[in-house]
């Protein structure tokens, strides 16, 4: 989860100002719309761990995961109001995965360990802002920004979907339910 965050992370701070710019939007705009994504995202993280808290944390941030995805597909589609709402959805999808798995990473770490294991944690964080540019990059340079923005979506809700199936065999499997008795 947190590579898949990171990943569209890297994406709508790497590339959004991109496709801004090649709307012949100024920079001050540019400015504006990627600002408007990054507060959301501040503003979204402590509302999204009262969710986790009254919720499932998992299914929380599986839809913070399938917001993001959709807003990074839908931005080569909008300009004006709509690329706004775009980027201030994407922002507040990735806010809301950034709480909730830094939370679970936190409960999973064994006692005496929790630096050791957000420290690895914060490697895959790395890991997934590499990946998103490189991705969205790669496919842009032979397909176009707008394939690149669209291609980074459905990798995204591709990987989102393999998560809650990974995370449904698990809950539901015989030996794992063994184990809980």
């Amino acid at each position: 989860m947190i590579v898949v965050n990171m990943f569209m992370v890297g994406i709508l701070l790497g590339f959004l100002p991109v496709y801004v710019n090649s709307l012949g939007y100024g920079q001050l705009r540019n400015g504006f719309i990627v600002a408007a994504s990054t507060t959301s995202y501040l503003l979204i993280q402590p509302r999204s761990g009262v969710l986790a808290d009254r919720f499932d944390p998992t299914q929380v941030t599986f839809a913070g995961l399938g917001v993001s995805a959709h807003a990074i597909a839908l931005v080569p589609f909008s300009a004006g109001a709509l690329l706004l709402s775009a980027a201030i959805l994407g922002g507040a999808g990735v806010g809301t995965v950034w709480t909730n798995t830094d939370t679970a990473v936190s409960n999973l770490a064994k006692e005496g360990r929790i630096a050791a294991t957000l420290g690895v944690a914060g490697s895959f964080k790395e890991l997934g802002d590499m990946l998103g540019p490189l991705a969205i990059g790669f496919v842009s340079q032979l397909f176009g920004l707008n394939v690149g923005f669209v291609v980074c979506g459905a990798l995204g809700l591709g990987a989102t979907a393999l998560l809650c199936f990974a995370r449904q065999s698990e809950v539901s499997s015989p030996s794992k339910q063994h184990l809980k008795s």
